[in-house]
């Protein structure tokens, strides 16, 4: 499941308050959910923010730090 997805989803958040605490449409929310968008680097700042640094870019890449590591 998409990461922004599912940190929403454990707070209780629908798409339209993320959207608003992200300072975006519900509808961008919605096709970054589902990778049909990409977010610009003043979304990835904003997200890292809101969530505390749970949820960044990294996991937009898929990339997990600690496979790179071994």
């Amino acid at each position: 499941m998409n990461a922004i997805r599912t940190w929403r989803k454990q707070r209780d958040l629908t798409q339209e308050q993320m959207a608003d605490l992200l300072g975006v449409s519900a509808s961008s929310l919605s096709r970054m959910e589902r990778g049909e968008q990409w977010p610009d680097r003043g979304f990835f700042e904003k997200l890292i923010s809101v969530t505390d640094g749970a949820v960044t870019a990294n996991d937009f890449l898929c990339i997990d730090q600690r496979e790179e590591a071994a």
